[in-house]
């Protein structure tokens, strides 16, 4: 198989919060980067809003704010 693209929908062993093993889920490759990466999303008919925040060792460091608007209009770019 060669590397999925921007559209298709692959099947991927997301890892679970507690960092086991995941299920094989559906999901939406949002974006094919450079190289072997990609950013996927997976497609789910369960809304998760919690996120296991103690498996963050610590905070490594903050980017402005003016940084953080521009990441965030390259992702919004990645759906328009």
């Amino acid at each position: 198989m060669g590397k999925p693209v921007a559209g298709e929908v692959v099947v991927f062993s997301f890892p679970q919060t507690n960092l086991q093993s995941g299920k094989r889920r559906p999901a939406l490759v949002v974006a094919d980067l450079r190289g072997d990466d990609l950013i996927l999303c997976q497609i789910t008919s369960q809304a998760r809003s919690d996120v296991e925040q103690s498996l963050i060792l610590y905070a490594a460091g903050k980017v402005k704010s003016e940084k953080l608007n521009e990441i965030r209009a390259k992702i919004r770019g990645l759906f328009a």
